[in-house]
């Protein structure tokens, strides 16, 4: 009994202390346009990709559809974007992004942190 609580609480101080180590990197533009843009992120939980480009346009695929439209970077709000998704107008709106290693997190739907997208491609 002892040697399995003993084991438990090793593996849930290795666990904490691993994600408290992970700091999230608030987001500049310049910093977002060096860190960012021009590279490919794919979705941790499923298969949906992520391109931003220099030249302000975004796309977004995933097995629902493609969004297809123009993105900024503007200090203190984030990723702000509009375009069309499967042929749906999407209004223009600001989504918060930070930065953990080779992950970002954008944050929608009040806040909450989506799964983060991977660098996949450099």
């Amino acid at each position: 009994m002892i040697k399995r609580c003993l084991t438990q609480i090793c593996a849930f101080t290795l666990v904490a202390s691993y994600a408290h180590s992970l700091e999230f990197t608030e987001l500049t533009e310049e910093v977002f346009d060096a860190k960012v843009v021009g590279k490919t992120w794919l979705h941790s939980s499923d298969d949906r990709t992520l391109k931003i480009q220099s030249d302000g346009s975004v796309t977004f695929v995933s097995p629902a559809g493609e969004f297809v439209g123009e993105w900024e970077f503007i200090n203190g709000k984030g990723f702000c974007r509009k375009g069309k998704f499967a042929g749906t107008d999407i209004p223009y709106a600001c989504e918060e992004v930070k930065l953990v290693g080779e992950r970002i997190f954008i944050f929608v739907n009040n806040g909450k942190a989506d799964d983060p997208y991977i660098l996949l491609v450099d």
